[in-house]
């Protein structure tokens, strides 16, 4: 069972972003602070988005990888769950109308416009390192979560 802190939730207002596991998302530009609720600047909102992407793509590479071995959905999905975010994502017919929706790619290209006019590359290129080492971390996770010795996963 997977159990959530009392501080898992999201400030309003909320969009739903699509991520590679074809669930959605919350994100929302806002967060709580001691002082109240404020407004994200955009290099956070896309960091988020992007740690999330890239938890959701490892996430569903790993189900994959373990019905691909035999194992059932059940299965699949309860293994991979150390894997998960707190965020939890939804399927697109369980979102309620007039929530703000982007589907991935529509994200991705806002972000794609938003880092070619950044002035701070520097800082993206930071971020960017960060998450790719992020990345390689959870598939680390996920190659042991299915029971693959480390020099096997590689080949």
């Amino acid at each position: 069972m997977l159990v959530r802190a009392p501080d898992d939730f999201a400030v309003k207002p909320v969009s739903f972003y699509e991520m590679p596991d074809r669930l959605w998302y919350p994100h929302g530009v806002s967060m709580w602070t001691d002082g109240g609720i404020d407004e994200q600047p955009d290099d956070l909102h896309y960091l988020g988005l992007l740690i999330l992407e890239a938890m959701s793509s490892v996430k569903a590479n790993t189900r994959h990888l373990l019905r691909q071995m035999g194992m059932d959905r059940l299965g699949a999905y309860q293994r991979a769950l150390p894997l998960s975010s707190s965020a939890r994502g939804f399927h697109r017919s369980r979102i309620d109308p007039g929530f703000e929706m982007f589907d991935r790619k529509s994200w991705r290209a806002q972000f794609e416009a938003w880092r070619s006019g950044y002035e701070h590359k520097e800082k993206i290129e930071e971020t960017e390192k960060i998450l790719t080492d992020v990345r390689q971390n959870y598939e680390s996770m996920a190659v042991a979560l299915a029971g693959i010795p480390a020099n096997k996963s590689s080949s």
